[in-house]
């Protein structure tokens, strides 16, 4: 009986670690195949920058040279494709930003100084982010670590929306506070802007999901990056707001030094 046992215990055994092997060398596969499809993706979207501003290019060219001989139907065809390559060029250029996320090392965490990081944005994005466009302020009540890099463009992309859907002929209020809550901290990014309905709480983050009127430019991809970097950070973001109001967006992060 006890050998009957033995030789049952001992099969388990070798079924389990025949299991574990090959999730093993499923996990590399998989590993494998997703670093080639972020090269491939990295390739692609730097290959594709070329051609796109060759077509802009010729195509300006030919409206500019033949301007006399062509009819208005012609230049509007004309302006249509330089249109659409220009789309597609930013289209890129997102995907170029996504897959860039994806090789960058989460883990890299440094002190951060927020009205530090914040001045640096505005900074880099000053022809968006000035006293005619914004007010930002930022309170900071705990010491907290994060990677710079992530977190950094998770902002700037954040106060860019803000800006971006703040109320006609109003300067956009934005306001930061960082708090330390239980086991995480609580970052809230607040604005005064037209505000999001209920029903499109989700669908913000989804890509190419732009919900608001024609009158804003852009392809609805601002909050699904922001949503990539928190989940690479292994956080959380979620949002309250009131039409017409405002927009506070909650990002919670984890308490890592």
């Amino acid at each position: 009986m006890l050998r009957k046992n033995y030789k049952i215990l001992y099969q388990k055994i070798e079924d389990v670690k025949k299991v574990k092997k090959e999730l093993r060398k499923q996990n590399e596969l998989l590993a494998k195949a997703n670093k080639e499809l972020e090269q491939f993706s990295f390739l692609v979207s730097h290959d594709l920058q070329e051609p796109l501003r060759s077509i802009s290019v010729f195509l300006s060219n030919l409206k500019k040279k033949y301007s006399n001989s062509l009819d208005e139907k012609a230049h509007q065809y004309i302006d249509f494709s330089i249109n659409g390559a220009i789309r597609l060029k930013e289209i890129i250029n997102v995907f170029f930003e996504m897959s860039s996320i994806d090789q960058i090392n989460p883990k890299n965490y440094i002190e951060i100084d927020l009205s530090q990081m914040i001045e640096e944005i505005k900074l880099l994005n000053n022809e968006k982010i000035n006293a005619q466009t914004s007010e930002i302020h930022v309170t900071q009540n705990a010491t907290f670590y994060s990677h710079y890099i992530l977190l950094s463009q998770c902002l700037s992309n954040l106060i860019d929306n803000a800006i971006k859907y703040k109320k006609p002929k109003e300067k956009a209020i934005i306001d930061l506070v960082l708090d330390k809550v239980e086991d995480h901290y609580l970052l809230k990014v607040s604005d005064n802007g037209i505000g999001i309905d209920a029903a499109y709480y989700e669908k913000i983050f989804q890509p190419f999901q732009r919900i608001s009127t024609k009158k804003h430019q852009g392809y609805g991809v601002g909050l699904t990056i922001v949503k990539k970097i928190i989940d690479k950070l292994n956080g959380k973001i979620y949002l309250k707001s009131t039409v017409n109001e405002g927009t506070t967006f909650f990002i919670e992060l984890n308490n890592t030094k």
